[in-house]
């Protein structure tokens, strides 16, 4: 499985959070049933709280994400050696940017 899918780096998938842990998210692919983790900097901007008990992670302005939950994933890299596939959203999370922003010539 992860041979699979580091041909697909760059690529994007939907996916359904299977575990909910203080550091991010785990995320199976629906398609090929790979999965991995999006680091909890990767969730966007803000202070997040994770719940245990609920399988959840929080963020202070309600963005919330939990076990169960689809969401679209961009595949950011593949560890074959380590069989570690580290994942991102795969769209802009709210009040963050997905790429910095560049400076206008004059």
């Amino acid at each position: 499985q992860v041979a699979f899918i580091a041909d697909h780096v760059g690529q994007r998938f939907e996916g359904a959070i299977t575990g909910v842990a203080e550091f991010g998210l785990f995320v199976r692919l629906e398609e090929s049933h790979v999965e991995g983790l999006i680091r909890l900097d990767s969730l966007g901007p803000g202070r997040w709280v994770c719940d245990e008990r609920l399988q959840t992670l929080t963020a202070g302005d309600g963005r919330r994400f939990g076990l169960g939950g689809k969401l679209q994933v961009k595949i950011l890299s593949v560890d074959r050696y380590r069989a570690r596939v580290e994942m991102g959203l795969g769209v802009s999370p709210p009040g963050g940017r997905s790429r910095p922003r560049r400076r206008r010539r004059r």
